[in-house]
Parts: C-alpha cells; structure tokens; sequence
C-alpha cells in the first residue's frame, strides 16, 4: 500500500527575512550553531519567514471565510489583524491526488510544495512483526557469523599450503 502527504519545501521570496536580521536580540548569545538546529552559523542565517508577511489577497480570503459562519480559525485570525498562516499540511492520504489537493492549498498562497510517497507494508499483528524481525536478525547473524567461517578457512588453507600439507580433514 503507498501512502503521500504534502510538503512545503519552499516559501515565496518576499516572504523571507533574515534571521539575525529579525532577531538581533539572540546574536550576542553564546550558543554553539548545533544547538539552535544549524550546522554552522552562516546556514543560521538563511532566511526564515517574516511574521509580518502576507500573500496578495489573504485577509480578502480570510474575510470571505469568517463570513460562511463556520471557520472561527478565520474569524480569530481577522481580530489578531490577519497573520498570514499556511494551511495544514499534515496528513496522509491513499491517493496521490488526495495529498496534491492538500498541495494546491499552500501552492494558492505561493509556497512550493513537494508531494511525498511511502511504500508501506501490510498489517500485521504485532507478534508476528517482532518475531518476523528477531528472525531476520538471527539470520543477518548466522550470514555474518558464515563469513568469518569462510575467512577463517581460507586462511586456514593459506597456511596448509604454505606449510606443504595437502591433505586438510575439511
């Protein structure tokens, strides 16, 4: 069975700031880079989305929701003056074009988004997974455990024949 989901993997160019830029406060902190998530500070400073940023036509759209009465999401993001949000991208689906349609929403407000997909086995009962496991990792052992026979004989046979025996007992 496949399953997919949707993921923002890029957000419109106007929409980004730079991090130090937006948060100077936590340049004199004394942290490492790994601790804050980032490999080395130059890739801290990548951009992070403005706060204050807004698509072209989103409080329209939020206003146009508050009004069908049944999104109070939209009615509380009107009175908190509109910050923009981008729409829930969580969930799985069975269908490609069930996650794509999850995709057009955030691709509406100009995010890029990448449509992912996991083969996924069946079900199982859990006895039978753990037992299914513990017996492939017995035989990734004995298939381990098989090569250092293999070597140790042919060393073996090295040394027979270095030491002029033809006749070994295996």
């Amino acid at each position: 069975m496949r399953l997919y989901k949707a993921v923002i993997t890029d957000i419109p160019a106007e929409a980004k700031v730079n991090f130090w830029k937006h948060f100077p406060e936590l340049s004199a902190i004394d942290d490492s880079p790994e601790e804050w998530g980032y490999s080395t500070w130059d890739f801290a400073e990548t951009l992070i989305q403005n706060p204050d940023w807004k698509p072209i036509g989103w409080e329209k759209f939020i206003n146009e929701m508050a009004e069908r009465g049944d999104c109070q999401w939209a009615v509380d993001l009107a009175v908190d003056s509109y910050p923009f949000v981008w729409p829930n991208m969580g969930g799985m689906f069975q269908s490609r074009s069930a996650a794509r349609a999850r995709a057009k929403r955030a691709e509406r407000w100009g995010a890029t988004v990448t449509i992912m997909e996991a083969e996924v086995s069946e079900f199982v009962p859990v006895a039978e997974a753990n037992a299914r496991r513990k017996i492939q990792a017995m035989n990734e052992r004995a298939d381990r455990l098989q090569s250092k026979v293999d070597l140790i004989r042919t060393q073996s046979e090295f040394v027979a024949i270095k030491a002029g025996i033809n006749d070994l007992p295996f």
